[in-house]
């Protein structure tokens, strides 16, 4: 669709909190056997030449094969900030903005990285850019961490996941308002995980002490997740996955209770007692423990085949209505632009 658009004289851009090499960026700006030919990515994005490029991924653009590709990217007129602020100077041209050597930091940890652009920062920015061509644009934006939190079945990373992308389209919105005859379209490539609140079922002093609070349980000892369980998976400071890499790099004698206890409390960002948890020394089973605590369940911890709600907002909004393969999204893009088949 990009290589379309680009032939058409629009302008055209990339942006992810991901790697801006990885699959649905690369799916829209490159020609390769296999997602895992990153290397092969960088390049073909740089032949492509889109005027915007924003995300995470510099190792691509850096290292081995593609050493000098960076380089060979200025010569082609690509500016290259190298953190927000950077960023933020750039008021015209092409712009290839790489802000991390693999991925952007996880939303729960970005308060810890304030050189690195938020996701509507860098879409912001791309729109500023693009729009400054009088024949329009296409702009691809990917908030890709949340399969990634959805992965790890971390709730906590999740949630912040879906905020950040949340606060990128309160943007699209608020632009597509304003310049009418702008097409929003928001999917998913997949759903991950499966994850949802499910039914608790609860011992006999727990059930008591919630009924004497006048809540009422589904079948005298049964409770399902409230509001607060939001505002403890709000609370949260790291990504799971990364402390449970972490925990079992401890050697197992010293994962003592109270180190465990510790790190996962800074960690979720509450004082957090495991002492009902069983195995501790599981540190898979540790996660599980905690998202029963929360009543949240997980059907796994890769990809399902899960039904996706696709939402479009602006002219030819209605194209997008119904059920649809995901092969047919092409076709209804390309009269949604105007392209005719050919």
């Amino acid at each position: 669709m990009l290589e379309i658009a680009k032939q058409k004289g629009k302008a055209i851009g990339i942006v992810s909190d991901a790697y801006v090499t990885d699959a649905t960026p690369a799916g829209f700006t490159s020609h390769t056997v296999s997602r895992r030919q990153k290397m092969d990515i960088a390049r073909q994005q740089i032949a492509l030449e889109p005027e915007v490029i924003l995300g995470g991924g510099e190792k691509y653009f850096t290292s081995g094969e593609n050493k000098k590709l960076f380089s060979q990217a200025r010569k082609q007129g690509y500016q290259t900030p190298r953190n927000k602020k950077e960023m933020a100077k750039i008021r015209s041209g092409k712009i290839l903005g790489l802000f991390a050597q693999q991925a952007l930091p996880m939303a729960v940890e970005m308060p810890a990285h304030p050189q690195v652009p938020q996701l509507a920062e860098m879409m912001q920015k791309a729109v500023e850019l693009l729009e400054q061509n009088p024949q329009g644009f296409v702009l691809m934006v990917e908030a890709g961490k949340i399969d990634w939190a959805a992965h790890a079945n971390d709730a906590g990373a999740v949630l912040a996941e879906m905020k950040v992308l949340d606060q990128t389209l309160a943007f699209v919105r608020r632009y597509a308002d304003e310049h009418p005859g702008t097409l929003v379209y928001l999917n998913a490539d997949h759903d991950t995980g499966l994850g949802t609140f499910t039914y608790q079922v609860l011992n006999e002093q727990q059930a008591a002490r919630r009924t004497e609070q006048g809540e009422v349980l589904y079948d005298g000892n049964t409770f399902y997740g409230t509001f607060n369980t939001y505002a403890l998976l709000e609370k949260q400071t790291r990504s799971l996955y990364y402390v449970e890499k972490e925990l079992k790099e401890i050697p197992a004698e010293k994962r003592t209770p109270a180190l465990l206890q510790k790190r996962l409390s800074a960690a979720v960002g509450y004082p957090l007692d495991i002492n009902s948890f069983e195995n501790i020394q599981d540190i898979p089973g540790l996660f599980k423990q905690l998202n029963d605590k929360y009543g949240i369940s997980w059907a796994t911890d890769n990809h399902s085949a899960s039904v996706l709600i696709g939402v479009a907002y602006g002219p030819y909004q209605e194209l997008f209505k119904g059920i649809y393969h995901n092969t047919d999204i092409l076709p209804k893009m390309k009269t949604a632009l105007g392209f005719r088949e050919d």
